[in-house]
């Protein structure tokens, strides 16, 4: 398991206890919000208000060329298509576009690329087909910025192209009729960050010549769950959007959200940016995953709650298969990662393997990224072709390192944190080669995945009158995130298995009180600690009834032993790698790699008097520590005494066994300190 990071606030409690007191808000939410940089009673005011503010479209560069053309085309009854994505954000702003020109009995058809076999994006044959169909005007949506070539072929043959995009331009914008898209250099719009969905909405506002907060009323749920799907900030704009179609979204009268919404369990109740993402967006998402994304666009257009109803199930079978799908992935990596241990050695993992489901293959990699803490990238070759996706964490961008070996790859895309690339099969090593050169040069010591705490949360705090105003900050999201804190010196007092045996709860004490807390994806086998055991704890806290009750919900991000010091580890995981990988030349104290007899006694005698371990490093240490060992050099002796047939080691699981019988040993005969000692006596000689 990779080791976390908990970035902390630097706000102090005297500085917080100030700003509840000027601005009258309780103290945790006043921590909270100084941790997101606001320091003064006005801003706070000014972002927890109801008030909402959204742009004239107009101001938008290009807006009113791309209304006059289009106008012109709904006058004249020319036929107009509109061309989609097959992921949230590139579905409902079609569905959002159609239904309206739908509405104004527009000529409107919809085109939505096939991810499997087309790709993102606008391309020859499509355009092509369209011509076929007599399409006079293409609307891009949530694509287009970045299609000079294809939008030169839609003029020669007599289609004028209409973008609408959010990606960032690269160099020149397409020779269209019009480009839509705050990102442009030259466009004035103050806030730049609406996702595609959200400038389809405003495209439909200069159309209609209308406010968008009027339209509002008629669209925000479809524009809210693009917006939160497509993980951009939510501030400004999208989070009046957001906010208003969430309180929509159970009384929409479309039947095809009805549906969805029944389809998900959710029906009845309150919506929240985590219910739709982890309800309703996947199965939208697994339309376009599993290849059947135009079934999207017909439910959330279609008025028969009958026909919803079956389309709804249908896409909720799809997302059963995208699971499984996505589960038998998941098994082959983790095999294939068994078998090969030096790939988790390395400062990103690349894994390939035969056909696998390309709509599926970044959720993996999301899960294995942070599985482990690393980024990860995942090739799925199929012939000749390998095709893949990756995920990556703040620190390290994973489309500048995919750019520095775009010598090798036919297609590349993405951005910070995620990223999709093409390339030739037989390119697949010479591509992890030099991605992993990239990070070596680019980040000596590379990021780790970490978690952001908004406030060390004083016992004092954990109550409901404290805690119960939070919701002030919904909605939750990008940029805004539900708010973690770190709690401290947490008696472990029971760990209960969930009925289906892949969920934990565990029972806490702080000092005070006791109270429950869920760890989510956590089984009760692999979780490090036993009771009696004291840690801290990241967490989300809420307040949320139950049976008609106010009750503090604890959801547990990550846990560690209480007095543990964070950067001890982070370091000595970080020297510990590059000892693997034998990057010698870079590690400025090479003594702290050598433990020495007293060490792998003090681990030993440990592991024989508690009959083992089997929850990782970071627990082991914080019960050896006071032995005044490094753990650097802890995870050097656990080597050794594997080597030396002490133990059996499972890294992946964190699994130790003795042996039984050991044989009497010398340290002097470990290959792993004979060949460190080597390595260092030949730096020191001037020859390494």
């Amino acid at each position: 398991m990779g080791i976390k990071r908990w970035k902390l606030p630097v706000h102090s409690e005297d500085e917080i206890d100030r700003l509840s007191h000027k601005s009258g808000l309780p103290w945790v939410l006043c921590a909270v919000l100084s941790a997101r940089g606001f320091d003064d009673p006005s801003g706070i005011q000014a972002f927890i208000s109801d008030d909402m503010a959204i742009e004239d479209p107009f101001i938008m560069a290009d807006m009113q060329k791309a209304a006059s053309r289009v106008s012109a085309a709904m006058e004249n009854g020319e036929r107009i298509a509109v061309y989609g994505d097959y992921d949230c954000d590139g579905l409902t702003a079609t569905a959002l576009l159609v239904s309206y020109l739908q509405s104004t009995g527009a000529d409107v058809i919809y085109y939505i690329p096939s991810r499997e076999k087309e790709g993102y994006g606008l391309n020859n044959q499509a355009i092509g087909m369209l011509k076929e169909q007599k399409t006079d005007v293409i609307i891009t949506v949530d694509n287009g910025v970045s299609a000079h070539d294809e939008v030169e072929f839609a003029k020669s043959l007599g289609i004028d192209v209409v973008i609408t995009d959010h990606h960032t331009p690269r160099g020149t914008l397409p020779r269209a009729v019009a480009v839509v898209n705050p990102h442009r250099h030259d466009c004035k719009s103050a806030f730049k960050d609406l996702a595609g969905v959200g400038v389809a909405f405003k495209f439909i506002c200069a159309l209609e010549n209308a406010h968008p907060l009027e339209l509002l009323e008629y669209y925000s749920e479809i524009v809210a769950l693009g917006t939160i799907a497509d993980v951009v900030p939510l501030l400004g704009e999208n989070r009046s959007i957001v906010k208003h179609g969430l309180k929509r979204l159970s009384e929409s009268g479309r039947p095809g959200i009805d549906a969805l919404i029944e389809v998900s369990g959710l029906k009845d109740r309150e919506f929240t940016c985590e219910s739709a993402s982890y309800g309703i967006i996947p199965r939208i998402n697994a339309a376009g995953r599993m290849g059947v994304a135009d079934d999207i666009v017909e439910l959330l257009l279609t008025d028969d709650m009958k026909y919803a109803k079956e389309i709804a199930a249908e896409i909720n079978e799809k997302n059963n298969m995208r699971k499984k799908v996505e589960e038998e992935i998941m098994i082959e990596i983790d095999g294939i990662l068994r078998k090969n241990k030096e790939i988790l050695t390395k400062r990103v993992i690349v894994v390939s393997g035969e056909c696998w489901h390309h709509g599926v293959v970044g959720i993996v990699a999301a899960k294995i990224m942070e599985k482990y803490g690393k980024p990860c990238i995942l090739l799925s070759v199929d012939g000749d072709t390998a095709r893949g996706s990756g995920r990556s964490f703040e620190g390290f961008s994973l489309i500048q390192a995919i750019t520095a070996c775009s010598g090798l790859l036919t297609r590349f895309g993405g951005h910070t944190l995620a990223a999709g690339l093409t390339l030739p099969a037989s390119s697949v090593g010479a591509f992890e080669s030099e991605i992993q050169e990239y990070a070596r040069l680019n980040h000596r010591v590379m990021p780790v995945y970490a978690i952001n705490v908004s406030c060390v949360l004083p016992v004092k705090r954990f109550a409901i009158r404290d805690l119960s105003q939070l919701s002030l900050l919904e909605p939750f999201g990008a940029a805004n995130e539900a708010p973690v804190f770190m709690m401290q010196k947490l008696t472990i007092e029971g760990i209960y298995p969930t009925a289906d045996k892949k969920h934990i709860r565990i029972k806490l004490y702080n000092g005070e009180a006791y109270f429950y807390a869920v760890y989510f994806r956590m089984c009760a086998e692999d979780f490090p600690y036993v009771e009696g055991a004291v840690v801290d704890i990241a967490a989300g806290v809420s307040v949320e009834e139950f049976n008609g009750k106010l009750q503090i919900s604890v959801k547990i991000r990550d846990i560690r032993p209480f007095g543990v010091s964070q950067d001890a580890i982070l370091d000595g995981d970080n020297i510990y790698f590059m000892h693997l990988r034998r990057e010698y030349g870079d590690i400025e104290e090479p003594s702290r790699l050598f433990p020495d007899r007293a060490d792998l006694a003090a681990v030993y005698r440990h592991l024989k008097k508690s009959g083992g371990h089997r929850h990782g490093t970071a627990p082991l240490y914080y019960q050896i520590m006071d032995g005044g060992i490094d753990y650097l050099r802890m995870l050097i002796a656990l080597d050794v005494m594997e080597e030396l047939n002490l133990i059996e080691y499972s890294k992946e699981d964190g699994v130790i066994s003795l042996k039984p019988d050991p044989p009497k040993v010398d340290i002097n005969h470990s290959s792993i300190l004979s060949d460190l000692t080597a390595e260092f006596e030949a730096k020191v000689s001037g020859n390494g």
